[in-house]
């Protein structure tokens, strides 16, 4: 018979299970319940707090945040105090890029809170805004060596500017980035807005810098490169962001990411704006933005240059430590490795180009050879589409040649050489200089006087006879070196240009068009054109068909020049401004020629090179040459001479 001691341990050990089997079904509760209740409220609370966030140990590097007052002028904070300053000047650019810059160069020499300062910068920023588009719309179809002084002051300026913009939201990212994972997590929109903001500043300096042919900064590189780089690694760069389009207030407004912005800059780079005559930077802009699908990011870690990818071609490189935009395969596969160690691993980008690549030079192809219906030859952008065929080949011809230059080694400029150099600026010109060959197409008539000198009293350093410096030449490139002036020859970016090296006299002149303008401080710029062709007779032509219309209708200039038994004609692109196929050629010795314009060579914003068709040409003469200028001189002294014996 079971005691009172061992019923109560039956009991007890009844008891113990009980206790169990009531845990593991809490547990089973508990766990259900987090799954079902508590678990949003503790990710919330998590998030909320950035329990989750990673520690932020990459170190920016950017210059120090505004100390203590030390008898600084304090900036004016107040918004309704500021639109009362910035109201009657409003109308002035030059006033307004003026005060914003005064206004921003103390507010980001002073401590302020981070709120009030971004509040601030973005009051600045609208009005940087406005003045940067006013000044795009104004200037955009006027650069040229000579630049007025007017717009290379407002420009300079606001270039100048956008550097205090951009520091003034530096400041607000630095604060935010620096914050403990609790507060950070509190202001996570924030820091995601500036990052784009600072981006799309950074991209407004890059195309107000492109209108004087001016590249971006170091700072401005160092701080897009750090800010993508930490954003990349610490949140998410593909989402969307309303693009200060929003401004205008206008149905245009965009929407873009970090990731597409920070490529666009980069590739704006990679093509080189100063390449690109201003009229076409929003086409390439607008094309990019179409095309963003096209191109790819990739991360790589490169622990020595043998870890190159075999297809380098078609990637750009970036270093995100550097203050400098993306390198092409030349350039990476000399990269200097890191600091310290030598073989420590770098980490970097890779924009993948390939597909980028293959389109621009298969649209450039098709628009060369397909000549009549190059109309439907559109690339899809609407900016794009809406352009007349002609300027659709020069944007694709451009863009070729930006593809072409990155895969040739990379050239190293001299100091230069003195050169004696006379120089015609435009279409109109060259073939004004050739009017004076005696077998022009009307005849004799008064050579426009060259420029010999960039500068009429200001000579360079050592220099005795000319104004210009040549940096380098082969058989097609050449890099010239001058100072700018008012006093300069007018040259735009894509214009055909006539020119005479040591002999001032001469006529016998080489064709080449301007590739590339660079200012390089001090008043200097580079200016690098492609040579197209030795020589060129001035020539007139007509479309049959407007000549059958109207009897009167005027013939149209042009140059005519043979290469490699090949007849080809420059024509200006203001001559065709309807699609031409059959012309009639008129030259010096007053023949017609019935002729075909065929595929085109080679065209720019100002002209266009096409080969020539037809059967008369088997009964073309040789292209005339102007004698020499000493030969020509005697002849028209002896001519003189008879003429008074005869009188």
């Amino acid at each position: 018979m079971p005691t009172v001691a061992d019923k109560l341990k039956t009991a007890l050990e009844v008891l113990q299970a009980g206790l169990k089997i009531l845990k593991a079904g809490l547990i089973v509760a508990l766990k259900f319940t987090q799954r079902t209740i508590l678990a949003p409220i503790i990710v919330k609370f998590r998030h909320h707090f950035g329990m989750d966030l990673p520690e932020r140990n990459i170190a920016l590097n950017f210059p120090p945040m505004p100390g203590r007052k030390q008898n600084k002028r304090k900036p004016e904070l107040s918004i309704s105090e500021l639109h009362k300053i910035y109201r009657p000047i409003n109308a002035d650019p030059t006033e307004v890029m003026q005060q914003i810059k005064h206004d921003l160069t103390q507010l980001n020499a002073y401590p302020v809170g981070t709120k009030r300062r971004l509040t601030l910068s973005h009051f600045y920023w609208q009005r940087c805004y406005f003045l940067c588009q006013q000044l795009i719309k104004s200037y955009a179809a006027s650069a040229q060596l000579g630049d007025a002084a007017d717009r290379a002051t407002l420009l300079d300026g606001t270039f100048a500017l956008l550097d205090q913009v951009r520091r003034s939201y530096q400041i607000v990212f630095v604060h935010d980035y620096e914050l403990p994972n609790w507060r950070y997590a509190a202001n996570h929109s924030r820091i995601n807005e500036i990052a784009f903001l600072i981006i799309e500043v950074i991209q407004m300096q890059q195309r107000i810098g492109a209108l004087r042919y001016r590249r971006l900064p170091a700072s401005a590189w160092q701080t897009a490169n750090k800010v993508f780089r930490v954003m990349q690694i610490y949140e998410n760069v593909t989402e969307q962001h309303e693009t200060s389009t929003k401004l205008q207030q206008s149905s245009l407004q965009q929407t873009d990411s970090l990731q597409e912005a920070y490529l666009r800059l980069q590739m704006l780079a990679y093509f080189d704006l100063s390449h690109l005559a201003c009229q076409q930077h929003p086409m390439l802009i607008s094309y990019l933005r179409n095309k963003s699908d096209l191109l790819s990011l990739q991360t790589l870690s490169l622990k020595t240059p043998q870890n190159v990818p075999s297809d380098a071609d078609d990637y750009l490189w970036i270093d995100c430590e550097q203050s400098t935009p993306a390198k092409t395969k030349h350039a990476l596969t000399t990269h200097s490795l890191a600091k310290g160690e030598p073989d420590a691993p770098q980490t970097g980008l890779l924009i993948k180009l390939d597909e980028l690549k293959a389109q621009i030079r298969g649209m450039q192809k098709r628009l060369q050879l397909n000549q009549k219906n190059t109309d439907d030859a559109s690339p899809g952008p609407q900016v794009i589409s809406n352009m007349a065929a002609k300027n659709r080949l020069a944007f694709f011809s451009a863009l070729s040649e930006s593809l072409n230059r990155h895969e040739r080694p990379a050239t190293n400029f001299s100091s230069g050489e003195v050169i004696n150099l006379t120089i015609y600026g435009s279409f109109k010109r060259c073939y004004d200089s050739k009017m004076n060959d005696k077998r022009s197409v009307t005849g004799r008539r008064q050579q426009p006087k060259p420029n010999k000198d960039s500068i009429l009293n200001r000579p360079l350093p050592s220099e005795t006879e000319s104004a210009w410096r040549c940096l380098f030449r082969d058989d097609r490139r050449m890099v010239l070196q001058t100072l700018e002036s008012q006093n300069a020859e007018p040259i735009t970016l894509g214009a055909l240009i006539a020119y005479a090296i040591d002999d001032p006299k001469s006529r016998c002149h080489q064709f080449a068009t301007v590739t590339r303008f660079e200012r390089i401080g001090q008043g200097q710029i580079n200016i690098e054109t492609c040579l197209l062709t030795e020589h060129a007779e001035a020539v007139m032509f007509i479309d049959p068909q407007t000549l059958e219309q109207d009897p009167k209708a005027r013939f149209q200039p042009a140059l005519l020049t043979q290469q490699n038994d090949q007849w080809q004609l420059f024509i200006h692109n203001i001559s065709f401004a309807k699609k031409i196929h059959h012309i009639e050629l008129t030259r010096g010795d007053q023949q017609t020629y019935a002729l075909k314009l065929g595929a085109c060579v080679h065209s720019t914003c100002e002209h266009s090179l096409f080969k020539l068709q037809g059967d008369e040409l088997a009964n073309m003469e040789a292209l005339f040459y102007a004698p020499d200028t000493q030969d020509e001189d005697n002849e028209e002294e002896n001519t003189d001479k008879q003429v008074k014996k005869t009188g």
